[in-house]
């Protein structure tokens, strides 16, 4: 069900023109990482402030700009 979601939610960002969706992800959420990893999200610099030690932050290009 998540690969259903995350596949749902990149598609909805493409059609709303996004270029790149960024996120963040506690270190605990191990299957969250590898359902993230399978999808090419990648290290990224953050985007907000998230004072939560062993926060990862991901990055993921989902088109190329125009």
């Amino acid at each position: 069900m998540g690969h259903k979601l995350v596949e749902q939610l990149i598609d909805e960002a493409r059609t709303a023109g996004y270029l790149e969706i960024r996120l963040d992800v506690l270190e605990e959420f191990v299957q969250a990482k590898s359902l993230y990893d399978a999808f090419g999200f990648a290290p990224a610099d953050p985007v907000s402030f998230n004072p939560i030690p062993g926060t990862s932050f991901l990055g993921l290009r989902i088109r190329d700009p125009a």
